[in-house]
């Protein structure tokens, strides 16, 4: 789905953006983001684990932005979270947390 949406956009995606987070750790961080689960995201975070990968095109910011997670948006910041990323759609954690109305994060 990816694929075509980069082929069909025109606009070309890193593949990096397209695969499954790479380690364990990081997939725990997406899921934990889009569960609204904090403590899991601070305990990984204090471990070191970057919060600036992709799983499957969307990064955990992104997806915090999304699900209208102010707590874990913070979180995300604090632990180093590129605020300027975007997901493979192009959409950007501000444009996220503005096309769901999350009015607290703009």
């Amino acid at each position: 789905m990816a694929l075509l949406a980069s082929y069909t956009s025109g606009r070309e995606v890193p593949i990096e953006h397209m695969m499954p987070a790479s380690t364990e750790d990081q997939q725990r961080l997406w899921v934990a983001c889009r569960e609204k689960d904090a403590q899991p995201i601070r305990d990984l975070l204090a471990r070191g684990i970057s919060p600036n990968f992709y799983h499957f095109g969307h990064t955990p910011l992104v997806t915090a932005c999304q699900y209208s997670i102010p707590e874990i948006v913070r979180l995300l910041i604090q632990g180093g979270a590129d605020v300027r990323t975007s997901n493979r759609m192009g959409s950007s954690p501000l444009a996220a947390a503005c096309t769901e109305g999350n009015v607290e994060m703009v």
